[in-house]
């Protein structure tokens, strides 16, 4: 009996030691992968601790650097001369084609070939796109059809004709006509508001002060002329009081006083107590039938009218009728050539048809990778999404052919290259200066050239971002051959300038509360500026201003300059005003970059003094160093 058990037993002790073997190895493998990641935490832990010293030493040494910089001041002296100065507005934007014409096929053209690509240039007559006759010659039948029922509708219309009179519509009293013969009954209305204005009720009426005054209460209406009518307080509102008197003699707006015996209880003008407005919409007044402050009856003829033999729906139809006509002379000019040509010259911007079957999507790909756009787009054909956009946008279907959700399809965007915009945005501060007209120059970054333009738009209609507020302006110029939509440029605008103006640097004004004024001497001796003289400034670009009043050609001035350690280490500065610089020159205008300023265009140079700094004596041209 425990022969027969023994190979159970074996074999159980045999299974319970492989267990063993491979937990034993299960956890050899989890502690090396600890390991691993123990290690590489350490790795990383060392890397992060290393870059940090390194920009806690970087740091220090260039405090160290820079703290062995003291900060410097000179004295300069500059040479008053004469030049222009020039405010501006700067902005940058990306250029776009002016002009663009997007070409598109009738309804029910179906397009055989494509003949052009984004980029290609074209002629006026060039063929875009051959077309299949019978879809153009279906098209031409559909159209003469429209017009055939139009030209029904017409012949209808033709015999309705405007009522030849206007008739009062109720009884009154006219009290004011402003039409007259020979007028255009729609103008009229349109300034106006009315032909006529007639008073219903028999009253005209006053408003004064309310006062003691009581509703029913008699009082007398002193006319313009001195003639007294009687008059009673038909409603007292609040502080008013309404006083009525007849219509009968009264002129509209005529200014009369309200007494009460000999006491003035007010003044007003008279006004229509209630008014009705005679109208009109169309034909030309050839008579007026009537005088102000006569009475009339509901069926009086006020006006005679003449020219009224059409109506709104026959210029309505006439209009369609001459739409289908140029339509009707595009296809015949499409069948006849067998295709759809350029109507100008120009450069194609853009191809919106798409061959039948296509699937290439416009964007550039992106690699293998699919994004989340592609999986949307699976989504949305799978979800009949892009059937339905189709059919409400008038694509064009399978077949090629303009789709019938819509009355034509494009075909291709065209551009003239005959001008070039750029909107630039405009800061609040700077909005009000800009004025239509005013000249800009322009630098394309990838062409490396200045181009002048002309602010042709200014929108008023505010932005608002993070809290600043800004605008928009467009600026127009010739287009340049190697001018291309989307490239990035820089404006700047020129708002107003000075030329052959006195000019000194910004930094020499000193202004206080009252006054402006510039020293004329230093001695270097005791380093005292002296000789003040009050000045008045102009225009100023932030570096350069304008002095009107004080200083002549061949004066000096004299200033100090104090020079930031951290500025020479770093490069900062720039002209003051953070802008560029508009430079005039008499021959033509330049501008110089963010950061140059109007003394360099001259050829400024700055010697720097006292504080560490290399000493000279020199002088220059424009700005000599004084100690």
């Amino acid at each position: 009996m425990e022969d027969n058990k023994s190979p159970i037993v074996q074999a159980e002790t045999e299974q319970a030691r492989d267990q063993e073997l491979f937990d034993a190895i299960g956890k050899g493998k989890k502690r090396k992968k600890i390991r691993r990641i123990v290690i590489t935490l350490v790795i990383l832990a060392l890397l992060a601790g290393g870059i940090y010293a390194a920009v806690i030493y970087g740091r220090k040494k260039v405090r160290e650097q820079v703290g062995n910089l003291p900060s410097s001041t000179s004295v300069l002296g500059y040479t008053v001369n004469t030049g222009s100065v020039n405010t501006t507005v700067s902005g940058s934007g990306q250029l776009d084609d002016v002009g663009t014409e997007a070409l598109t096929l009738p309804k029910g053209v179906k397009v055989e070939k494509l003949l052009v690509a984004a980029g290609d240039r074209v002629a006026k007559g060039d063929l875009l796109a051959t077309v299949d006759r019978s879809s153009v010659i279906a098209a031409m039948s559909e159209v003469q059809k429209s017009i055939n029922e139009l030209d029904k509708k017409l012949r209808t219309a033709v015999n309705d004709a405007v009522a030849p009179n206007i008739t009062a519509g109720v009884n009154g009293r006219i009290k004011a006509i402003y039409a007259q013969a020979g007028d255009d009954v729609a103008a009229v209305m349109a300034e106006h508001g009315c032909l006529a204005l007639l008073s219903m009720d028999g009253y005209m009426a006053v408003d004064i002060p309310a006062g003691e005054l009581t509703e029913g209460q008699e009082v007398i209406v002193r006319l313009t002329s001195g003639k007294d009518l009687k008059g009673k307080v038909d409603l007292v509102s609040g502080d008013t009081a309404v006083v009525l008197l007849t219509d009968n003699g009264t002129l509209l707006d005529e200014e009369v006083q309200v007494l009460s015996g000999e006491e003035l209880l007010g003044s007003g003008k008279l006004y229509i107590h209630n008014p009705l407005r005679i109208t009109g919409y169309a034909g030309t007044i050839s008579a007026v039938s009537v005088k102000e402050n006569a009475a009339v009856t509901a069926a009086a003829a006020v006006f005679r009218l003449k020219d009224t033999n059409y109506s709104v729906n026959y210029d309505s139809y006439l209009r369609e009728r001459r739409t289908l006509e140029e339509d009707l002379l595009e296809l015949i000019d499409i069948s006849r050539a067998g295709a759809f040509r350029a109507p100008f010259d120009g450069t194609v911007s853009s191809v919106e048809y798409k061959e039948p079957g296509s699937t290439e999507s416009s964007k550039p790909s992106g690699g293998d990778e699919e994004s989340a756009e592609d999986y949307y787009d699976e989504y949305a054909d799978y979800m009949g999404e892009e059937e339905e956009e189709s059919s409400a946008g008038g694509g064009t279907d399978d077949s090629g052919t303009a789709g019938a959700g819509s009355s034509e399809s494009g075909l291709v965007t065209l551009s003239p290259d005959l001008e070039m915009s750029l909107t630039i945005s405009v800061d609040e501060t700077d909005i009000l200066a800009l004025e239509l007209g005013q000249t800009a120059q322009v630098t394309i970054n990838s062409i490396g050239e200045m181009f002048t333009g002309t602010v042709t738009e200014i929108d008023r209609a505010a932005t608002g971002q993070s809290g600043v507020t800004s605008y928009s302006a467009v600026i127009t110029m010739p287009k340049d051959p190697r001018m291309m939509s989307g490239m990035s440029a820089k404006a700047v605008v020129r708002i107003q300038g000075v030329a052959g103006a006195i000019l000194i640097p910004e930094a020499a004004l000193h202004q206080t509360r009252d006054a402006s004024f510039v020293y004329t001497d230093y001695n270097y001796e005791t380093k005292e500026f002296g000789g003040a003289v009050s000045v008045t400034a102009g225009l100023s670009d932030g570096s350069m201003v304008e002095i009107t009043e004080g200083l002549k050609e061949g004066d000096t001035v004299y200033y100090s300059v104090t020079v930031d350690p951290w500025a020479m280490m770093y490069g900062t500065g720039g002209n003051a005003s953070g802008g560029d610089v508009w430079v005039d020159t008499g021959e033509g205008a330049f501008v110089m970059e963010d950061g140059a300023s109007a003394g360099d265009a001259a050829g400024f140079e700055v010697f720097e003094g006292e504080g560490g700094f290399e000493e000279s004596e020199e002088f220059v041209e424009d700005d000599e160093f004084v100690g």
